[in-house]
């Protein structure tokens, strides 16, 4: 890498090495899909933001929400980070059967649109929503001292729309499912 590109840290990093990997053929899992991957277990733990995009967990680099097109033509959410950007974010901040997670749009009045909407949409088709948390390290085992855990697959139950901070924000309710390995996920996108 030259001087420059040495300076480099953060999510830029990141996408640098995450892209290195792709174009290398080293991604996993490189379908966008609802549900479980082989291989990819619950507690599981990942040291950089661009690990999640490697194995195929979360494919955005900065938006906590990720979302596909449906065969029906809507938009389904695959999974939910909470990286810890945000004062408002997944409230519950260790691991539990139910959370709440507070929709995108930050500073400004959320709409139900983008990763909002596909929230509720999961919620009509009935569909589980991987959750990723960001946590600090307590062995260290990265320069950054914290880690990504993968949580497991959660179903969105419902919403509300509530005034926090002078702000209109969306709140999802989400509950985990007892057996996340028996979810079959027919909704891929190619």
């Amino acid at each position: 890498m030259s001087p420059k590109q040495c300076r480099c840290r953060g999510l830029a990093l990141d996408g640098r090495v995450a892209n290195i990997l792709k174009v290398s053929g080293k991604w996993v899992n490189t379908i966008k899909q609802i549900g479980c991957f082989p291989g990819i277990k619950i507690g599981d733990e990942y040291h950089w933001r661009g690990e999640l995009c490697v194995f195929g967990l979360h494919y955005n680099f900065q938006r906590g929400i990720d979302y596909i097109s449906s065969v029906e033509g809507e938009t389904l959410v695959t999974s939910i980070v909470d990286s810890c950007r945000y004062d408002r974010g997944i409230i519950s901040r260790v691991p539990c059967p139910n959370l709440t997670y507070t929709g995108e749009g930050e500073n400004r009045d959320q709409m139900l649109e983008g990763g909002n909407l596909a929230l509720k949409n999961n919620i009509h088709y009935k569909k589980p929503v991987r959750v990723i948390r960001k946590y600090n390290s307590d062995n260290n085992a990265n320069a950054s001292r914290y880690k990504f855990v993968h949580e497991g697959l959660y179903r969105v139950i419902r919403f509300d729309k509530e005034i926090e901070s002078g702000f209109s924000v969306y709140k999802f309710q989400l509950d985990m499912l007892e057996d996340h390995q028996q979810y079959d996920s027919k909704w891929k996108q190619k």
